[in-house]
């Protein structure tokens, strides 16, 4: 718990286009987390922004990354489901209260090829069974990688 930070989701205002560009005014008016640490406590040395918002049916994230060489982002797996965890990745868990110990892991390469999972207490593996839905798309700018996702609430809540 020691790394543990708090950040505010607001509803959206408006549209968000999932392009891989985080342009709409939502995103600049998000709440931004950053600075994250190594488990030892030390900072990354390359640090990465992460936003949400949200509405009734989905959760958005926009999510940069300084990645100084973006020629070397791997993305190879074009298989839904596949080990997309060999590529350079973005890692999504969600847990929602309800489900205790259990929570749903979503694994994006930078050509938005996903697997996602649900992931119990006592099984050694997510379960590639559950279907999110969800979308991402990525760009490369000055340095970063830049994703947008979306995930609807349907799959994850029931």
């Amino acid at each position: 718990m020691k790394n543990y930070r708090e950040l505010r989701a607001y509803e959206k205002t408006a549209p968000i286009k999932i392009d891989g560009n985080l342009d709409e005014p939502d995103w600049k008016n998000a709440d931004t987390v950053t600075r994250f640490k190594h488990p030892d406590g030390t900072l990354a040395r390359y640090q990465s922004l992460a936003r949400i918002t949200y509405d009734s049916e989905n959760i958005y994230f926009g999510i940069e990354m300084e990645e100084p060489a973006g020629n070397r982002i791997k993305a190879e797996i074009t298989k839904h489901d596949g080990p997309v965890w060999e590529d350079s990745t973005i890692e999504i868990f969600l847990n929602p209260p309800i489900l205790g110990s259990t929570y749903y892991q979503l694994i994006f390469n930078k050509n938005g090829v996903l697997f996602d999972g649900i992931k119990s207490q006592g099984s050694r593996a997510p379960d590639p069974l559950f279907e999110s839905n969800a979308v991402m798309k990525s760009s490369y700018k000055n340095g970063r990688w830049i994703a947008e996702i979306r995930v609807p609430v349907r799959p994850i809540l029931g």
